[in-house]
């Protein structure tokens, strides 16, 4: 119900006050970043952390394939997806509790970076840039750091930042109001459908980057196709 809502009327439930006297001629000002499968690959480690949860219940062989289409709406979500999957009834929350404890312990064993992708922040280094991601603040700031991305970042924000998640619009519109940005001045880019739609119901423009978990097509609805960070530059500037 919250797509079919205009984001300006959404922004009293967050406590913040909508922006005015803006228009969408505006070039753009703010880069919204999701991080799995968009800046970061890191299926390998989520895959381990996953098997190693659901080792009780003699499922330990998941590969990253199937994985990767189970991912980005947070881990609980995962869980629940693996476990109608394979038709368990066990307790989600103590599985819930198994995966991260291991993630966390094993955050960037296995993750990398994408091709090109800290030459295209330094070449959008005069863009203010925020993390949105339905992976945990805490743990998403462990990885920036663990890659030295943390400075390229004015802000991160993920589900235990907000009692909200992508692809609710709310989160996006308490970055636009926390950055003094308009919706017009923004972009979301991310390598999922759940992106796409956080950003469309946010009134923002969208990139799909099509080398992350995407389910195929997702990329339909968005304003712009990438198949490499190294094009996201020349999008952004040719956004008028």
């Amino acid at each position: 119900m919250l797509r079919e809502v205009h984001p300006r009327l959404l922004l009293p439930l967050l406590g913040i006050a909508p922006i005015f006297g803006y228009t969408s001629s505006v070039a753009i000002g703010l880069i919204i970043f999701d991080l799995d499968g968009t800046l970061i690959d890191s299926i390998g480690d989520i895959t381990h952390a996953v098997n190693h949860a659901f080792h009780p219940c003699g499922i330990t062989t998941l590969l990253p394939g199937e994985v990767a289409g189970m991912i980005g709406e947070g881990a609980h979500r995962l869980i629940e997806r693996i476990m109608e999957k394979y038709d368990l009834n066990e307790d989600r929350d103590y599985l819930v509790e198994r995966y991260i404890r291991h993630y966390s312990a094993h955050l960037t064993d296995n993750t990398t970076l994408y091709p090109h992708a800290k030459k295209m922040l330094d070449e959008l280094a005069l863009y203010k840039k925020a993390l949105l991601s339905n992976k945990t603040e805490t743990l998403a700031r462990r990885i920036l750091d663990a890659f030295s991305l943390s400075p390229y970042f004015d802000m991160v924000v993920g589900p235990d930042t907000l009692p909200h998640r992508k692809p609710s619009p709310l989160p996006i519109l308490h970055v636009l109001s926390a950055l003094d940005m308009p919706p017009g001045k923004a972009i979301m880019v991310g390598d999922s459908e759940i992106d796409i739609m956080a950003g469309k119901a946010s009134s923002i423009k969208t990139v799909a980057v099509t080398h992350g978990y995407g389910r195929q097509g997702f990329e339909a609805e968005a304003d712009f196709v990438i198949h490499d960070l190294r094009r996201l530059p020349d999008v952004v500037k040719s956004i008028p």
